[in-house]
């Protein structure tokens, strides 16, 4: 009979994709289980105790199946916690890696369009020749020195209209 550590060391768990693969050398019989996460997406895997002999089971929409048989707690619980860890190493990334770069390259689009819309246009800026200060700051020598401005519609002789733009 071999030892528990020995029996431990043929149980091989892995999760390949979304199918939970399991290799469980040590069970009674010793055989290769596959189980699809993403088709069956609640279910639980536990240990069921028969005449003296374990069972590990999954248990999904209320009806128990076997995976595996085994002769001895020990053993039956090696079998749990390799499934355990397999299934606890599947992290939301694994699992949506094209949707994760589809949404980073949404979010970048997003934070360049709204660049886009608060920054001024750069025909605004070419039409007045100058950008217009900064609210609040009356040290500006372009406030201080510039000639009150004609009303909007009124004639102005062109000479005056290409001073103010100079200033």
């Amino acid at each position: 009979m071999l030892s528990v550590e020995k029996r431990k060391a043929r149980i091989q768990v892995k999760l390949v994709g979304n199918t939970l693969i399991a290799a469980f050398g040590v069970g009674e019989p010793p055989l290769v289980w596959h189980f699809d996460t993403e088709q069956n997406h609640s279910f639980t895997v536990t240990l069921q105790r028969l005449e003296g002999d374990w069972d590990l089971v999954v248990t999904q929409n209320n009806e128990t199946q076997a995976i595996a048989h085994f002769d001895n707690y020990d053993t039956a619980e090696a079998a749990l916690m390799a499934v355990q860890k397999a299934l606890m190493s599947k992290t939301p990334l694994q699992k949506n890696k094209k949707h994760g770069f589809l949404g980073m390259f949404a979010l970048l689009v997003a934070i360049a369009a709204l660049i886009f819309a608060i920054a001024p246009s750069p025909t605004s800026v070419m039409e007045t020749g100058v950008q217009k200060p900064i609210a609040g700051n009356a040290s500006s020598p372009a406030t201080n020195n510039k000639a009150p401005e004609a009303p909007a519609g009124v004639p102005v002789p062109a000479d005056e209209a290409l001073k103010r733009t100079a200033e």
